[in-house]
């Protein structure tokens, strides 16, 4: 039963992912029940009811004897986004500029997840873009008790940001270093554990030969990208644990994308290290799913078959993954949103000083065709 509402919940997710991202373009018809509950290994009846539930979000439109569509327009982007009631206090949620864009789809789950307790709880929530509220703080509602920081701040930003706040304001930043804890609650999916889940998923299919990809941040976006040293130690923390031979391959970071050419080439030159390596490793895991996507066309150019002559695991489980069929991890956003949703409600409920520390969310091996059983070369 567990498994069966787990399956449920993936598919509601990669409808929704798909037709934010444009996959699924508007009035586009989605293939059969039948065919969508035995890719997904559900039933009929719990197929129907993950449709249905974006139905009621607006997203899909079933006619009857006719199949189900995407709708024309989006719920998700005109008429479901919170707001504020007229009053003031309640919860204030810092987004990301253009939060309801196929972009920034992790925003919607993280919405979602927040809005499960918006209904039973009576919050009050508003929803400011990132430079109005660094801008305009006298804008700001005085008795705001909770801040949700979801957009991405260097420390100069959260400095102004501490310096103005009261002792009662509670603080809940959202994929933020976990340095922050001495005076916000942070929160985030644990990328250490998704690393070492990663190794050990491939060692189970038979991979003994498993590098890692990593990004070679620059110096001045290194504090808003803490995420990659992590998942580095992890993967080597992992590695010496199985007693294997770590590899860890730094490939220049682009920071923009799509890339440029001359940022692809020097991509594909430290990717090609790894694919030329004998031998080849087995297994690539990835910093994200960014990373593994350049190594997936890479290897088509070099006639290199996944998973069949090397597998590949990525991390974030973007709408791209879905589409390519990789294996990756997803952060569960929603989650995410209902324990800051659970905060934001009892704090305030409570008359008290504001909390810290950390709470970090288990991220969910999503098995695509990307990885297999590692392939058996016998002598030549």
């Amino acid at each position: 039963m567990l498994n069966a509402n787990k399956n449920v919940d993936r598919l509601e997710r990669d409808l929704r992912q798909a037709i934010l991202a444009g996959t699924l373009a508007p009035s586009s018809r989605l293939v059969s029940v039948r065919s969508l509950a035995d890719q997904y290994g559900l039933t009929y009846g719990r197929t129907l009811r993950a449709l249905k539930r974006l139905e009621k979000q607006g997203m899909l439109v079933s006619h009857h004897g006719g199949g189900t569509y995407v709708a024309d327009q989006l719920a998700a982007k005109n008429g479901s986004q919170p707001h504020s009631d007229g009053g003031s206090g309640g919860t204030i949620i810092v987004a990301p500029e253009n939060y309801w864009t196929g972009d920034e789809l992790w925003f919607v789950e993280f919405i979602r997840g927040f809005e499960t307790h918006l209904a039973t709880g009576g919050a009050r929530i508003q929803v400011i873009a990132k430079d109005h509220y660094l801008k305009h703080p006298e804008s700001i509602p005085a008795d705001a008790r909770t801040h949700v920081l979801l957009a991405s701040m260097d420390e100069e930003q959260l400095e102004a940001i501490r310096e103005r706040s009261s002792e009662h304001t509670t603080f809940i930043l959202v994929a933020f270093d976990p340095v922050h804890t001495d005076w916000a609650v942070v929160m985030d999916v644990d990328g250490a554990t998704g690393m070492r889940n990663g190794v050990d998923a491939l060692e189970a299919r038979g991979h003994s030969d498993i590098a890692m990809l990593s990004w070679a941040m620059p110096r001045n976006i290194q504090a808003l990208t803490w995420w990659t040293g992590q998942r580095e130690a992890a993967y080597l923390r992992a590695m010496k644990q199985s007693r294997r031979k770590p590899l860890i391959v730094q490939v220049p970071f682009p920071q923009v994308e799509p890339a440029t050419l001359e940022q692809r080439l020097a991509i594909d030159e430290q990717l090609l290290t790894v694919l030329k390596k004998k031998p080849r490793p087995t297994a690539l895991i990835c910093a994200n799913d960014l990373l593994a996507r350049y190594a997936m066309e890479l290897c088509v150019r070099q006639k290199i078959k996944v998973p069949a002559d090397i597998s590949i695991i990525g991390f974030d489980d973007d709408p791209w993954a879905i589409t390519q069929s990789l294996t990756t991890f997803h952060r569960p956003y929603r989650e995410l949103g209902q324990m800051a949703g659970e905060l934001a409600l009892q704090n305030q409920r409570q008359a008290r000083s504001r909390w810290r520390g950390a709470l970090m969310i288990e991220p969910q091996l999503i098995l695509r065709n990307s990885a297999s059983v590692a392939r058996v070369v016998g002598p030549t």
